[in-house]
């Protein structure tokens, strides 16, 4: 069942007066137009942006059968709309189409080649090969569209690593995978970030580096790779998003949450996305809400509460975007899929010239 829209959260929860049905009382036509203006110049924004994001529809419930989830923990979309989910505690991947109808799944706990081990990760290559995060069997497992193991890899292409648990995935465009994973090395543990050819060989690495104020290094929990081939990081411990370009180098901040209350702010970034448009989306696993912020990092919207309701999340874990631009939520609390759609040009397009013009 498709449901009404449902709007988002106003910028920072301020409501939205409503200006534009009061009418100026006679000799204060000058002083309203200003006043009028003030106004639209704060809350224009926001007025747009809650009409352009909603709740379209949802699916799954918590168990075991084809269809629920026992904590969704990943979600990705491949260029035919088809939706991939990890069923982490059921060990297995789920697929359905755009609107949530089950086409079928595949996985069982174990170690055999159709096994999974609490799988983390999934992300799909143009062609429709799937590659999964099969954390504890520490491999990377590659499967057909329709669910026939093609092949595998872990430690053997590490050098000098002992233990591979890979998490979180994203192909670029040439069809590399990058991988977020924990890694053990001469007995110490580190967190990485791995490249690998869509064949499985290691191409290159980035580790972690401490951060200001608080010199704490980074824990990643969601990565993407943006339309320029640049690579996109949640970090998770420092509440921010990073971004490492394509040739290397050192991360550079993008999003930054700020203060704890502060809704323009995000607490615990579980994931990132960005659309064809460079707008870049953040999943707050703490605050459960999806943020979007433009290219350079400025803060647009938001949308979420905790709850159960719709359009609500319980400790959210991925999201993606699809090819229509809708918005997948793994919303893993509440053992569900929840869809959104996706915002317009409109926001961005929108200038104080335009709203000055309109309302001279």
């Amino acid at each position: 069942m498709i449901h009404p829209v449902c709007p988002l959260r106003p910028v920072r929860r301020r409501r939205c007066l409503g200006v534009a049905a009061t009418h100026p009382r006679k000799g204060v036509g000058s002083m309203y137009r200003v006043v009028l203006l003030v106004l639209l110049l704060l809350f224009a924004p926001t007025v747009l942006a809650t009409e352009m994001s909603g709740f379209l529809l949802e699916w799954g419930s918590h168990g075991t059968s084809a269809g629920q989830f026992d904590f969704p923990v990943d979600v990705t979309v491949d260029g035919n709309g088809q939706v991939y989910v990890v069923d982490r505690m059921n060990c297995r991947i789920q697929v359905f189409s755009s609107d949530g109808q089950h086409l079928h799944q595949w996985g069982a706990i174990g170690t055999g080649d159709n096994e999974l081990q609490y799988p983390i990760g999934v992300a799909v290559a143009t062609d429709g090969t799937v590659y999964v995060g099969d954390t504890l069997n520490q491999k990377i497992k590659v499967f057909s569209a329709a669910g026939q193991l093609q092949s595998s890899w872990g430690v053997e292409k590490l050098p000098g690593v002992s233990e591979f648990y890979p998490a979180e995935l994203a192909i670029d465009s040439a069809g590399n995978i990058y991988v977020i994973a924990k890694v053990v090395e001469n007995g110490g543990e580190m967190a990485l970030i791995l490249k690998f050819t869509g064949s499985g060989e290691w191409v290159d690495y980035w580790f972690p580096i401490p951060l200001p104020p608080n010199g704490l290094f980074s824990e990643w929990s969601g990565i993407t790779i943006d339309g320029n081939g640049d690579i996109l990081v949640a970090d998770y411990r420092n509440k921010v998003i990073q971004k490492y370009g394509k040739d290397g180098g050192a991360p550079i901040i993008v999003c930054r949450g700020q203060v704890w209350g502060d809704p323009e702010s995000f607490r615990s970034p579980s994931d990132v996305a960005v659309d064809e448009q460079g707008h870049i989306y953040v999943l707050d696993n703490w605050d459960s809400k999806v943020q979007v912020f433009s290219e350079t990092g400025q803060y647009l919207f938001e949308w979420g509460s905790q709850g159960s309701e719709s359009g609500q999340f319980d400790d959210p874990e991925a999201f993606a975007i699809s090819p229509d631009r809708e918005i997948y939520v793994a919303d893993s609390g509440n053992h569900r899929i929840q869809m959104f759609s996706a915002f317009t040009t409109a926001v961005q397009s929108t200038s104080w010239s335009a709203v000055k013009m309109k309302y001279k």
